[in-house]
């Protein structure tokens, strides 16, 4: 199959090819004369034109991959990233079975959801958005995992605590030129900006955390490049101790936790 003319990337290309002919990477190389229907064709070129508008794969496919398991994606949720797995595997280094968790600004339950496929947990996802929620939903019956779906802005709806808070809450500012970039543009803004300086929703999320944990639970977030500083300082201010920083696997600060104690 050739698209070396499309003016996509080629690795995007062959996704595609992969999403429309219902086939995996190496039933398509292992065929390279492999001729499409008329059908086949049409739709190729109308999803490379999405493609070349920006829109995100994971839009077109409506499907993403995150901590090995395949998530069913749309417009009404941020597309998962992988360094957002480090957030994952430090929850995972504190929690054992039957530990209480909840993940704020859920999303696509994709956070929420690996953390169940590793351990048996209670898990409470929340998400002020019905539609992101929806999603959420979806995928939990897809891969046959239970949790608990809440519509909460923050901490509204949440009665009860936990032993661990995970959260990857948006964290860029909201004039940030990145964005404005082809790609960005076509994710849902309430998920990426907070405020003036990308911080509103950290504020509220490490503030609130002390009256939902409990003693010796340890809150977990995800936070932009240069906001460790920032952050650290909310996790002093909130009383938090053993704070500890993590970078990502490009080593840019990702990931910042920390303990309640009295």
């Amino acid at each position: 199959m050739e698209w070396a003319q499309q003016r996509v990337d080629p690795f995007d290309a062959e996704l595609l090819a992969m999403h429309v002919l219902d086939a995996t990477r190496t039933q398509i190389h292992l065929q390279p004369n492999l001729t499409l229907t008329p059908d086949q064709v049409g739709q190729f070129c109308s999803l490379i034109a999405h493609r070349q508008d920006g829109v995100p794969v994971a839009y077109i496919t409506q499907e993403s991959y995150f901590w090995k398991q395949k998530l069913h994606i749309t417009p009404n949720v941020l597309v998962p990233r992988p360094e957002t797995e480090l957030l994952v595997e430090t929850a995972l280094n504190l929690l054992q079975d039957g530990d209480r968790v909840l993940d704020l600004g859920t999303g696509s339950g994709a956070i929420a959801l690996a953390l169940l496929s590793e351990l048996e947990l209670h898990v409470v996802a929340t998400d002020v958005d019905t539609d992101a929620l929806d999603v959420c939903r979806t995928n939990a019956t897809w891969l046959g995992l239970r949790v608990q779906v809440v519509q909460s802005d923050w901490y509204s709806s949440v009665h009860c605590d936990f032993d661990v808070i995970v959260s990857n809450p948006p964290y860029v500012s909201a004039d940030d030129p990145r964005l404005l970039r082809s790609e960005i543009r076509h994710e849902p803004l309430v998920a990426l900006a907070s405020g003036t300086d990308g911080l509103d929703a950290l504020r509220t999320v490490v503030a609130g955390a002390r009256h939902h944990l409990v003693e010796g639970g340890w809150l977990i977030v995800e936070h932009g490049y240069d906001q460790r500083q920032e952050v650290v300082k909310l996790f002093e201010a909130a009383g938090f101790k053993d704070i500890q920083c993590l970078d990502d696997l490009a080593q840019i600060p990702r990931v910042v936790f920390g303990k309640r104690c009295e």
